[in-house]
């Protein structure tokens, strides 16, 4: 049954890849043909960029979420996210050694041409997955429209939690000046390190909590999410602490002090992904336990409050407001979702919650 599914997959990752590298093609000869001068025009070099790169990411990840599930979960990662950024980091110094290039235009054909190529490699890594003997395009669009449907609920939830991300910046830009923005874009960013553990784990965690699902083994369920959550709470502590502690040197030695915000104003950005981190991994619990609706929900919710705050907050207490709102509507659905997760599966995420409360 495994062994089917994953020819499934693979089966609709071959009708994607195939699709996609005929209409690049031919979105390429035709770009070429009617705009000889590709390189020197930035609306359609962007435009390439946008078709080359995005598609072949996307199908890129989705190939490598198979190999996650198959039990590689360390090959998938590499695969993902290091391969394309290898071979366009290989093909930049070759070029700048080969032809002296110092160009924009280039660096995007170079990427888009890396992320192809990243994309054909792990389709080709997924030849000792399954047998490519029985791939099948039979009903190969209703298999597609199927899995829309299904993924639906993942993909409300995802469009949720990045409306939330990047809400307070638009509420900022309506009220606030650029200069506020962009200070709070890089506190942002630098105060999303802390998160980094939480990220990476999950990639990890889902295809383990997935399977121990199918088995109805709740109990590695929890063992899987405390085991890595606590090493994100660690890491969570320590580097909010050495972020917290260093943000005005850093900023001032590398971005200068027009970019530098208050303190407190730091730490309250800082708390959003510090308390996502101690939370554990629960959207992925959720989401890999068949509880889909219930994640896509609260953080549906979540993102409503968060209009509501920032639409409140900004325009008395500015860069303050964002922070508060992000804060709250993030806590928000961490909290609910942790709780959904003790009430619904009996799985606790959190290594420190769980030693505190003694449950």
């Amino acid at each position: 049954n495994k062994s089917y599914e994953f020819n499934n997959l693979i089966n609709v990752n071959l009708y994607l890849v195939t699709t996609y590298l005929l209409v690049l093609s031919l979105f390429i000869f035709l770009l070429n043909f009617l705009f000889p001068n590709l390189l020197n025009d930035k609306y359609h070099l962007v435009l390439f960029g946008m078709i080359s790169i995005v598609p072949a990411l996307s199908i890129n990840n989705s190939l490598t979420s198979i190999i996650r599930s198959s039990g590689k979960e360390i090959k998938g990662q590499v695969l993902g996210n290091m391969i394309p950024n290898i071979i366009f980091i290989l093909f930049i110094f070759s070029f700048e050694w080969i032809y002296k290039f110092n160009s924009h235009s280039t660096s995007i054909i170079l990427y888009s041409a890396s992320s192809v190529l990243a994309l054909l490699y792990t389709l080709s890594s997924t030849n000792g997955l399954v047998s490519w003997a029985r791939v099948n395009i039979k009903n190969i669009k209703n298999i597609i429209f199927k899995d829309i449907r299904e993924s639906f609920p993942l993909i409300l939830f995802e469009s949720f939690a990045l409306l939330n991300n990047i809400l307070p910046l638009i509420v900022l830009g309506i009220f606030s000046e650029p200069e506020i923005v962009g200070n709070y874009k890089l506190a942002f960013q630098i105060s999303s390190i802390t998160g980094l553990a939480l990220h990476a784990s999950n990639k990890i965690v889902e295809p383990r909590i997935a399977k121990s699902f199918i088995s109805d083994n709740f109990h590695e369920i929890q063992n899987i999410a405390l085991r890595s959550n606590r090493f994100i709470s660690i890491f969570a502590i320590f580097f909010s602490t050495i972020i917290f502690l260093f943000y005005k040197k850093f900023v001032i030695l590398y971005f200068g002090s027009d970019f530098l915000i208050p303190k407190i104003t730091f730490f309250l950005i800082l708390l959003s992904p510090f308390f996502n981190s101690i939370f554990g991994p629960i959207g992925s619990i959720m989401n890999m336990t068949g509880n889909e609706k219930v994640a896509c929900k609260w953080c549906g919710i979540s993102l409503f409050v968060g209009i509501i705050l920032n639409f409140l907050l900004i325009p008395v207490i500015g860069i303050n407001g964002a922070a508060i709102a992000f804060f709250i509507a993030s806590f928000i659905r961490g909290f609910a979702l942790w709780k959904k997760s003790l009430e619904l599966l009996n799985v606790k995420s959190s290594f420190i919650l769980n030693s505190i409360l003694k449950f």
